[in-house]
């Protein structure tokens, strides 16, 4: 998964791109095929705003959280995404009426 940063009124350290990156490999073990990810960390007075979009095979799925620190902010857009990625992986999956099994296409 390749990962982009931008960032405005803000400078990320490296422990921040670390922690962010950590965070989105978890993302991977819930749906493998997650081919880019987008970052925008925003600073707004004391207000620290996270954007993640995550692109997956032709779709897109996007989060927005604000919080006092950027940590709290990407863990719970990835906390959201992986409720999203599991529900469109459930939705994917189809039945086999002649073998009574669910199949993922």
């Amino acid at each position: 998964m390749r990962v982009q940063f931008v960032t405005r009124n803000v400078t990320p350290s490296q422990s921040l791109r670390e922690h962010t990156e950590h965070q989105l490999a978890r993302l991977t073990q819930v749906y493998p095929s997650i081919t880019e990810a987008t970052v925008t960390l925003t600073q707004e007075g004391l207000i620290q705003r996270a954007e993640i979009n995550v692109h997956v095979s032709g779709k897109r799925f996007h989060c927005d959280e604000s919080d006092e620190l950027f940590e709290h902010s990407i863990e719970s857009c990835v906390s959201s995404l992986r409720r999203s990625l599991l529900r469109y992986k459930d939705r994917r999956r189809v039945h086999d009426p002649a073998h009574h099994v669910w199949r993922s296409v």
